[in-house]
């Protein structure tokens, strides 16, 4: 609902503003993350700690940048690098044998680690930091990439190999955790004006594993038996695809220039695909099928 209430104040909307991306940050730690750790993990007081700290990295993107903004994002930056601190000693914990079979557990704990990295630009965006000297739209974006394509893609992607015990979804798992750090590898080449093939090798390899998920989720949409989860998991797959194709085509721009395929046009689009498009409805389709 208060998601709802931003959306509305920001009316006359336009996809093709940042504030667009703000937008589809704070959907993240606001509903969609609390929603998928109320998921996979039903620990009350962690829901709420979670949407106690997303409310405040909320707030923080209806004021100005400064101080008082990037104070407000330390809450929830604190309880990532906790979790992910967790997350990773439960790895260690376990004994890992056989490398394909523990494709989920991987692809859980990679969520957890990337998580933090998300926030931490997040911060930066808030302070007005450019670190490395980056533009402020790369490192708004740097956040939203590693809260959306570092976190909840590889989330889900973990639920669905579990369920799906064959090796093509595991050979997907292990591009979509190299993946996620080569986008921004790729993209780090390119600013600091090394060859540009770099950065099509690393989208290459994210957009393909990305796309292979899609396609997992609308064959696993075709399989499912209620109605309703069926069409969240087919529109979430077909948003992926559309998402990542958008992306392989933007990341081949040292080749093939698509003179449309702008920044802008990527965060209207791709950003809208991979998070109103498909994290939304995959997360409610599989709250459904958990019940």
């Amino acid at each position: 609902m208060i998601w709802i209430l931003i959306l509305f104040n920001k009316i006359p909307y336009s996809v093709f503003e940042l504030s667009h991306v703000e937008v589809l940050l704070v959907a993240a730690p606001l509903w969609l993350i609390p929603l998928s750790w109320n998921i996979s993990q039903k620990q009350n007081w962690l829901i709420w700690l979670a949407l106690s700290c997303g409310l405040f990295f909320t707030i923080s993107f209806q004021l100005p940048k400064g101080i008082l903004a990037g104070l407000l994002i330390i809450p929830w930056f604190l309880l990532t690098i906790i979790l992910g601190i967790q997350k990773l000693s439960i790895f260690k914990s376990k004994k890992v044998n056989a490398v394909f079979q523990n494709v989920p557990l991987y692809c859980e704990t990679a969520a957890f680690l990337y998580l933090p990295i998300g926030v931490f630009w997040a911060l930066m965006d808030r302070f007005e930091i450019c670190l490395f000297g980056y533009d402020p739209t790369i490192i708004l974006l740097t956040a939203v990439h590693f809260h959306y394509a570092g976190f909840i893609l590889p989330q889900v992607a973990s639920w669905l190999i579990e369920k799906k015990h064959f090796e093509f979804s595991k050979i997907i798992g292990f591009g979509i955790i190299l993946g996620i750090p080569l986008v921004a590898i790729g993209i780090s080449a390119t600013h600091f004006g090394w060859h540009g093939w770099i950065e099509v090798f690393c989208v290459s390899i994210m957009t393909l594993a990305g796309s292979g998920l899609g396609g997992l989720y609308i064959y696993f949409g075709l399989k499912v038996k209620e109605y309703l989860p069926k069409v969240l998991f087919l529109l979430g797959g077909i948003a992926l695809l559309v998402g990542m194709s958008l992306a392989f085509c933007y990341g081949w721009r040292h080749v093939f220039v698509i003179e449309t395929l702008t920044i802008p046009w990527m965060y209207a689009v791709h950003g809208t695909c991979n998070a109103v498009g498909f994290a939304a409805p995959v997360l409610v389709g599989w709250k459904l099928v958990k019940k």
